[in-house]
């Protein structure tokens, strides 16, 4: 289990030790920020090798936010702010990275478009392919899944829908953080359970 920052893999943490079939879980805290998480998984990287991984995050809507909801990362785009608004361009563009070995037991979850940049946008304006009810960003999960991704047995990118990008969405995250993270947590548990029997 991998999160930008330890408050959202805690509850799941919590839970976990008290199942022994789980005693195995490992949790890493990567940092805020791309930077942060592509340095922390570069360093460790052979400590995800075969393993079956999964980033624990949240994420902000592009379309209406309607309350904390949890979704899977079906792809994830490097596609910073300006580059979006048609300010900057990339020299050589990132690949689109597709997720498409989820853990199975959380393949059912809804799925989503990830963008991430360096910085939480402040405009929810999109380039007309992508549809914002669908699409949502995060900071770190493309540092980490590309990376990830190639040595892992399986990536899974399980995100909390914490608020709606703009002006206000640092507000709706603080007030939403510490739901989704409980929410991830209760999903995660119940569909593993589930996957079992």
């Amino acid at each position: 289990m991998i999160s930008a920052a330890a408050f959202e893999y805690a509850p799941l943490r919590e839970q976990l030790q008290s199942r022994s079939f789980y005693s195995d879980a490992q949790f890493f805290e990567v940092g805020i920020g791309p930077i942060n998480s592509a340095q922390f998984v570069a360093s460790n990287l052979t400590s995800f090798k075969n393993k079956n991984v999964i980033y624990i995050g949240t994420a902000g809507t592009f379309g209406n936010f309607e309350g904390v909801r949890i979704v899977r990362a079906a792809t994830v785009q490097w596609l910073p702010t300006c580059e979006r608004h048609g300010l900057s361009y990339a020299v050589k563009p990132d690949p689109i990275l597709k997720l498409d070995r989820p853990l199975s037991a959380l393949a059912e979850l809804d799925s989503v478009k990830v963008i991430c940049s360096t910085n939480v946008s402040l405009s929810n304006e999109l380039p007309v392919e992508l549809i914002p009810k669908n699409t949502v960003e995060n900071l770190e999960l493309y540092s980490c899944a590309r990376q990830i991704a190639g040595v892992s047995a399986s990536f899974t990118g399980i995100l909390g829908i914490t608020n709606a990008i703009g002006k206000d969405a640092h507000q709706q995250w603080r007030s939403n953080f510490h739901e989704a993270a409980q929410l991830s947590a209760s999903i995660i548990l119940s569909l593993q359970e589930r996957n079992k029997s």
